[in-house]
């Protein structure tokens, strides 16, 4: 491809990418300064009904449906102020919590053991509590209560912050008297709590957009998981111990690599070293028929761990023999490259079989394998991942206990997915610039 096509494929991306940075701003601005009309009266007083309905739950209890049922709210002024609307209503309910505070005696009294000394079971007792909250309603007297209520704007719509005084007033007290009974251990209150069962919200309405609750979600959970409680520290110390594995397995693997490859090469050449010949061809039929989690597992499980050896040793050694195979073969290949020509020259050049690899055949072969190895080490580098299995503390270990210990998914393990792409898209950009080097000197 010419330069001056690879160079408008990049401008033309760059484009792409700074026009759909554009948009999704754009689009970002328009959504936040987005604000809801304002409201008609009809429209407030439905969505007060609703919320009264709301709060009752609908695990209520027979007393704060009747409440509900006979509820009437008055709606008189709405005012826009901004994001927020303040609406001045009237609200008429049978205002029955005093009734109830009244009669307390009356309920306890249901839990007391009877004159054989047997207690009312729960559910008797609950249905007794029943027919005296019924019995009370009738003497409930409407009570009207002028509130201001505040609705907040959520993009297009608006929410009702129900405070505790529209709670209040919309449950005939209810509200306040759920709240005084709550956490007791008295089995006639307990009873009465779960005839009324009324909620009190009093949390101001989440107002955001889905673009701020995903950004302030994503922001938290990013808290979580690295400052949290100094976090951050487990993936440095796991990245050292991933690094540190690959490079002292990278290094094993070369050169074990290097002699299977020449003792492989010199039996095909000359003949000899079969037995060594047999052997080596045995470890990479197994090597390379067997996975390498596979391998790591019997090399600590069955054979190094049982008498003492760290995981860290272990590790270098399993990851540094499976990589010894696919470094032999690609080094048996670079030299099998290597014009039998260059053998012949330096054997009549009076050098021996020996001196002839490595003065002249490694060199060249080296050379031609260069790129391969340093990709063979990007794989090694992914492949120790898999040390989590022997509870090595590596990278992908670090982020299973922060996914352990945070309860979350998706940052840990993007986290760690991350950190390998970067490392593997370091190690690429050295490997093609060495490639683009090498190929420079051929062409000399």
């Amino acid at each position: 491809m010419k330069k001056s096509t690879r160079k408008k494929i990049r401008i033309a991306l760059w484009c792409a990418v700074i026009l759909a940075i554009v948009i999704a701003a754009a689009v970002t601005v328009i959504d936040m300064t987005r604000t809801a009309p304002e409201p008609s009266v009809d429209e407030v007083t439905a969505m007060l009904y609703d919320k009264a309905e709301s709060l009752a739950g609908t695990g209520a209890g027979a007393l704060a449906e009747k409440i509900v049922d006979d509820l009437v709210i008055t709606v008189s002024k709405v005012e826009k102020d901004g994001g927020e609307c303040k609406v001045s209503c009237t609200v008429t309910a049978h205002s029955v919590s005093s009734l109830v505070e009244t009669g307390m005696d009356e309920i306890r009294a249901l839990a007391e053991p009877d004159e054989n000394g047997e207690t009312m079971k729960s559910d008797e007792m609950k249905a007794e509590i029943a027919a005296l909250l019924n019995e009370w309603y009738a003497d409930a007297r409407p009570v009207e209560t002028e509130l201001t209520v505040l609705l907040a704007a959520s993009g297009e719509k608006w929410q009702v912050f129900a405070d505790e005084d529209f709670s209040n007033a919309v449950s005939g007290g209810l509200c306040s008297l759920s709240g005084s009974l709550s956490g007791t251990e008295h089995k006639a209150e307990k009873r009465l709590l779960t005839c009324i069962e009324y909620k009190c919200e009093t949390d101001y309405p989440d107002t955001r957009n889905e673009l701020e609750k995903s950004w302030d979600k994503l922001t938290s959970e990013l808290h979580t998981t690295f400052v949290a409680q100094g976090r951050w520290r487990m993936y440095v110390s796991g990245l050292c111990t991933t690094l540190q594995i690959t490079l002292l397995a990278g290094l094993m693997g070369i050169v074990l690599g290097f002699v299977v490859a020449i003792i492989r090469v010199t039996h095909d050449k000359n003949g000899s070293l079969g037995f060594l010949d047999a052997v080596c061809k045995f470890y990479l039929t197994v090597i390379r028929g067997t996975p390498v989690l596979v391998q790591l597992m019997i090399i600590y499980f069955a054979l190094l761990g049982p008498i003492g050896i760290p995981k860290v040793p272990v590790a270098i050694i399993a990851f540094g023999i499976n990589s010894g195979a696919y470094v032999a073969e690609i080094v048996r290949g670079g030299i099998m490259s290597i014009d039998p020509g260059q053998v012949e020259a330096g054997r009549s050049l009076g050098l021996s079989y020996t001196q002839t690899m490595v003065q002249i055949v490694l060199p060249q072969a080296l050379k031609n394998v260069l790129p391969s190895l340093a990709n063979e080490f990007i794989v090694l580098l992914k492949e120790t991942s898999v040390s989590a299995y022997i509870a090595l503390e590596d990278l992908t270990r670090a982020g299973e206990k922060v996914r352990g210990a945070t309860y979350l998914n998706f940052t840990p393990l993007i986290a760690v997915a991350i950190t390998y792409l970067a490392m593997v898209m370091i190690l690429s950009y050295f490997v093609g610039r060495l490639e683009r080097r090498l190929a420079k000197s051929d062409r000399r």
